[in-house]
């Protein structure tokens, strides 16, 4: 058996660093994206429960629009 390469293996970030940062990503067993972010320290991740890329992007820009919120 030959070694598998990681292809089609992609993330997506959106957002700033230490602000909004967000990232999308396949999940490795299910091939679902997954969303993930950080809040107070912890590093939180959903599932987004669908295959398309171009939405997970989207998705993944207008989740760190609406994480950054306006400033202070």
């Amino acid at each position: 058996m030959m070694a598998r390469t990681k292809r089609g293996r992609r993330a997506y970030s959106a957002g700033e660093w230490g602000r909004n940062r967000v990232r999308v990503f396949p999940d490795p067993k299910t091939g679902l994206y997954q969303i993930e972010w950080r809040e107070n320290g912890r590093r939180l991740t959903r599932s987004l429960k669908h295959r398309d890329w171009s939405r997970a992007k989207r998705q993944a820009d207008e989740f760190a629009a609406g994480f950054a919120g306006p400033g202070p």
